[in-house]
């Protein structure tokens, strides 16, 4: 599993690629803990490239989810791939995670909502 940061109009973008599980999960998750410490982080992780999301992964969003509602911040899921994203429809996390089909959908949403 690899991963890219980027910014796009002050919104973080973490773009994934590769399969996220157990044994892949740490350096990831390290990095989004470390970005977690800015308040009122708008981010956005990208799992279009992902070819496999297990618990771990998916704990890993949850995480995020609160920590960034605890300080000020803002989470979006993304995937161009639809079924990328059926682990966390079928899971219902659907409700508490906001999905979008494109990183552009994801990007309006940060600069629309608050």
């Amino acid at each position: 599993m690899e991963y890219a940061l980027s910014e796009a109009g002050g919104v973080t973008v973490v773009t994934v690629d590769g399969e996220i599980d157990a044994s892949t999960l740490p350096p990831l998750h390290a990095e989004i803990l470390h970005l977690l410490q800015r308040p009122g982080l708008c981010l956005i992780i990208d799992l279009a490239a992902v070819t496999f999301l297990d618990s771990s992964g998916l704990s890993l969003l949850i995480e995020a989810t609160n920590r960034l509602r605890d300080n000020g911040g803002r989470l979006a899921v993304t995937s161009a791939v639809p079924h990328r994203l059926r682990v966390i429809w079928l899971t219902g996390l659907d409700q508490f995670l906001p999905l979008h089909d494109s990183l552009d959908a994801a990007l309006h949403h940060m600069r629309t909502t608050a």
